[in-house]
């Protein structure tokens, strides 16, 4: 089931976050860390922008009352760009393309929720909040 991040409640916001978290680093490229304060520090590169700006645009969809994945949008890159431009030096190379395409998505599943179209889904879900208010993708 597709849901909203601000549609869960206070405790379900809290146990999703852990779930989303143990999924970012399932489906991380980079599996081993310095110390724990360097692993928080990556978690926050790729997500912290979103959770702080664009909570709204957090979908996550749960199979099975399981957290099968989660899928954090933008709907304006340009204001995030200070952000991901100190953080993810790739971000600025698509600056060029933020008038025309201004939203963006960062999207992760459990490694064994993936190849179920449960990605699509989700990627519909912000496409349809993105397509009711107006924004292009």
């Amino acid at each position: 089931m597709i849901r909203n991040f601000l549609d869960l409640s206070s405790d379900e916001q809290s146990n999703a976050l852990g779930d989303i978290k143990e999924i970012f680093y399932l489906a991380s490229s980079r599996q081993s860390f310095a110390s724990a304060e360097d692993k928080d520090l990556f978690w926050q590169r790729w997500t912290g922008y979103y959770l702080q700006n664009c909570p709204g645009n957090l979908w996550v969809d749960f199979e099975d009352y399981t957290l099968a994945g989660y899928l954090m949008g933008c709907e304006q890159s340009n204001p995030a760009l200070s952000f991901f431009a100190d953080h993810i030096h790739s971000y600025k190379l698509f600056r060029d393309l933020f008038d025309q395409f201004p939203a963006h998505l960062h999207i992760n599943l459990h490694p064994k929720f993936r190849n179920l179209g449960l990605g699509q889904k989700l990627v519909e879900a912000f496409l349809q909040q993105l397509s009711s208010t107006g924004k292009i993708g």
